[in-house]
């Protein structure tokens, strides 16, 4: 009897085994089917940046002025202008071929040139037109009537940016045209009290920037300007901490906006 009950329990036990062993092979593979499948990565800083460079690199132009006496086409080809170093930067932020750049890199140029990134349609240098200066703003707006559509950089909204967010500068330091740099935002609302009437509180950034780089676009990470490089500063002693200004987006906008109207 004993015996009996010991082997109904055991093959009772066997079965429950055998029946717990195939549910459980079926949940796995049920399981299975529905595990988590591998998602993308989402993308590191560094590929934003790759990519804020790449896009904004096709917005950024070189910018190449003098003074001649005489100013037509012939004597400009003569004076070999178009092969110039370039004098500073700009950024194109309309197909209409408007043009952004600090006053500064124009000043004193009644021939001023617009060179565009290597690898773009347009390859010729073209001669702009100042459409407008605003020297307390330190900005000039040219306009280009190019042969091809140009790549236009979008505006971001200055007053949104803090200190530590990334940002990028692209511009021709010392001539070396395209170069691409990157850093921090610094501080904001920065006052360097030039001598007279200064309406602009710069953006402060550790972006290593260079005599070249003036008129060109601060970037961030979206491609995106959110300034127009303006200033470096240099200590008489030399210094190893980058400090650069930038034109906050938001003033650059609304100086753009009245120089627009001035001209009409």
């Amino acid at each position: 009897m004993s015996l009996r009950s010991g082997g109904f329990a055991w093959g009772a036990l066997a079965l429950l085994v055998a029946a717990a062993s195939f549910g459980s092979f079926c949940l796995g593979a049920a399981g299975y089917g529905n595990l988590a499948r591998p998602t993308a990565m989402p993308p590191s800083s560094t590929d934003l940046l790759v990519e804020a460079a790449s896009v904004g690199a096709r917005s950024t132009v070189s910018i190449i002025g003098d003074h001649l006496d005489d100013a037509s086409p012939a004597a400009i080809a003569k004076a070999g202008l178009a092969d110039r170093a370039a004098r500073g930067a700009g950024v194109v932020i309309g197909d209409g071929g408007e043009i952004v750049t600090c006053a500064h890199v124009v000043a004193g140029a009644n021939v001023v040139l617009v060179r565009f990134p290597r690898g773009s349609a347009q390859d010729v240098p073209l001669r702009a037109t100042v459409v407008g200066v605003d020297a307390d703003a330190d900005l000039a707006l040219l306009r280009v009537h190019p042969e091809h559509r140009l790549n236009a950089a979008r505006w971001a909204d200055s007053a949104s940016i803090r200190p530590g967010q990334q940002v990028i500068a692209i511009g021709a330091p010392y001539g070396f045209e395209g170069t691409v740099t990157q850093g921090v935002v610094s501080a904001l609302n920065r006052d360097l009290k030039f001598k007279g009437h200064n309406p602009v509180r710069f953006i402060q950034s550790d972006v290593p920037e260079a005599p070249g780089n003036s008129g060109g676009p601060l970037f961030d990470v979206g491609g995106r300007i959110v300034g127009i490089n303006a200033q470096v500063f240099e200590a008489d002693h030399g210094s190893s901490m980058p400090l650069s200004f930038a034109i906050p987006s938001d003033v650059a906008q609304r100086v753009v906006a009245r120089l627009r109207r001035k001209a009409q």
